[in-house]
């Protein structure tokens, strides 16, 4: 059996499925979930930035102007995830906002790419280490990075953009999920970063045995969103959720 093989099977039987949440959703299942990635990103903040002399201090307004959080599990146990914030490049607020001014003065005047466009962010790319090789031969980093593409789809994002970090090869899975890597780098919490993007009206993401993974992940994941349907009763306004499982 091969390991593409075993893991098609761990998802077809629950063992490892995905968590796409809408950070405004308030079904108590994404609570719970919102609840231990933000536990895990304070323990990876103190054991990892903290601990790399990092002078900047966790702020959890960074996790809370996100769109969504997506999430790896297996079986009960959280292997990993990342944050996605949808940007509009024609809108002075949106251009205004703290990470877009810092990405934006690093590239200089190679960020005219992105004026006038859509784009959505992938923050806080993390794998808990011990599940690192759950799958030999697998990158559970790429395995995110692909997702968020795929859901950056569903909005019809002109771009991703993302900052890797140069020391543990972010970078290099990033380019096999068919980002590009810029010219150009940037300070994270004292780690020099590339910034890299993805291309969504000139590119498609690769076509290999882990797309096949990641689109059996992706449809067959959970996903907490808001509908757009509104119900008004007298003067209150309700908006009413709705989740989608194993789709």
């Amino acid at each position: 059996m091969t390991i593409e093989t075993q893991i098609q099977d761990d998802i077809r039987a629950g063992q490892l499925r995905s968590d796409i949440i809408d950070i405004n959703s308030y079904f108590p299942e994404a609570t719970s979930l919102i609840n231990q990635v933000y536990c895990l990103w304070k323990d990876v903040w103190h054991d990892v930035f903290a601990q790399s002399g990092s002078m900047e201090s966790l702020n959890p307004d960074d996790l809370f102007r996100q769109n969504r959080c997506l999430v790896l599990r297996h079986n009960d146990d959280i292997i990993g995830f990342n944050f996605l914030t949808l940007f509009d490049g024609s809108n002075a607020l949106h251009k205004d906002a703290a990470y877009v001014r810092g990405v934006f003065k690093a590239l200089e005047n190679d960020a005219e790419i992105f004026s006038g466009k859509r784009f959505s962010t992938i923050e806080y790319l993390t794998v808990c280490p011990k599940f690192r090789k759950l799958y030999p031969g697998i990158s559970l980093g790429e395995t995110l990075i692909r997702l968020s593409v795929l859901e950056s789809r569903q909005w019809d994002m002109d771009f991703v953009l993302g900052t890797t970090r140069k020391d543990i090869g972010v970078t290099k899975i990033a380019i096999r999920a068919g980002f590009h890597k810029t010219n150009k780098t940037i300070p994270k919490c004292n780690y020099e970063c590339d910034i890299v993007y993805f291309n969504n009206k000139l590119s498609s993401p690769p076509s290999d045995p882990l797309a096949s993974i990641v689109h059996s992940l992706y449809t067959k994941g959970n996903q907490y969103k808001f509908q757009d349907k509104r119900i008004s009763h007298e003067l209150n306004i309700a908006v009413t959720p709705s989740r989608t499982v194993q789709v």
